[in-house]
């Protein structure tokens, strides 16, 4: 009987200890179990931390990269706009530039085709004069619708007086005409005051001239202003000419008058259509 208790006693307590090995053993495996869940969770953290701290680098990195392609887009579109400006005004000085540059073409031309239009067409003949020694000269020039003679009469010793005669051109005819008809009709006063002006000059050169030679041949002369019909007129390639003889002796004739030439490009305006 008793060593039935003490066998029950010695296997309630085997028991007791097996049961307390275990369930020790258990505890330390699930302690085991819960510092690899704890030491995970650490290193999840820390996986966490660094991705985020990884995520925070990343975006403050998108941050500034964006912020330097914002400053980059606006200094092209500031260097895109000063250079769209700068072409545009190379465009418009270009444009300028060639504008000029046709208008002064332009007057250029015009002018060349105004001096091309003045074109005086000649012609010198002459004829003998029966018993004389010299010839008779002639020169006929045209311009446009009018025509001008010139007749050189020779004396004994060769020296020319001439004549001078207007001529209106109208188709294949002509008829002649005043002096004063060869200046437009509005422009004649105008242009007699301005023409007597010219031969004033030239008469004190011819006078001190004369002075200067010790000639006499102006003694007792006085000048005056002229009318059309006093001067001789002609053309001579581009000029239109204006003969004014003072009427002195034979012997004085290197003084006897004066010549104004006016180029033709300045009468155009005066002629009479």
């Amino acid at each position: 009987m008793l060593k039935s208790i003490l066998l029950s006693f010695s296997f309630l307590f085997l028991h007791q200890v097996v049961s307390a090995q275990l369930l020790n053993l258990h505890k330390k495996e699930q302690i085991e179990k819960l510092n690899s869940r704890v030491d995970s969770l650490f290193h999840v953290r820390d996986s966490l931390e660094a991705q985020l701290h990884k995520k925070d680098s990343i975006y403050q990195i998108s941050i500034d990269e964006k912020m330097k392609l914002t400053t980059l887009v606006q200094e092209f579109e500031s260097i895109q706009q000063s250079s769209t400006m700068a072409m545009q005004q190379r465009l418009n000085d270009t444009i300028l530039t060639v504008k000029n540059q046709l208008f002064n073409f332009k007057a250029k031309y015009d002018s060349l085709l105004f001096l091309n239009s003045l074109i005086v067409d000649c012609e010198e003949t002459s004829e003998e004069i029966p018993g004389k020694k010299f010839e008779r000269l002639f020169k006929t020039c045209s311009f446009k619708n009018h025509r001008t003679m010139s007749i050189g009469e020779p004396d004994y010793k060769g020296r020319y007086s001439y004549k001078y005669k207007l001529y209106k051109l109208l188709n294949d005819s002509s008829s002649i005409i005043t002096n004063a008809e060869f200046i437009k009709e509005t422009r004649r006063d105008e242009f007699l005051a301005i023409l007597n002006v010219r031969i004033a000059d030239e008469a004190k050169k011819v006078y001190q001239m004369a002075q200067d030679e010790k000639s006499n041949c102006f003694d007792g002369f006085v000048f005056k202003a002229y009318t059309y019909e006093e001067l001789g007129i002609q053309f001579n390639e581009d000029m239109v000419e204006f003969t004014v003889p003072f009427g002195l002796p034979n012997a004085c004739m290197p003084y006897d008058g004066v010549l104004i030439a006016i180029p033709l490009k300045e009468m155009v305006a005066y002629f009479s259509e």
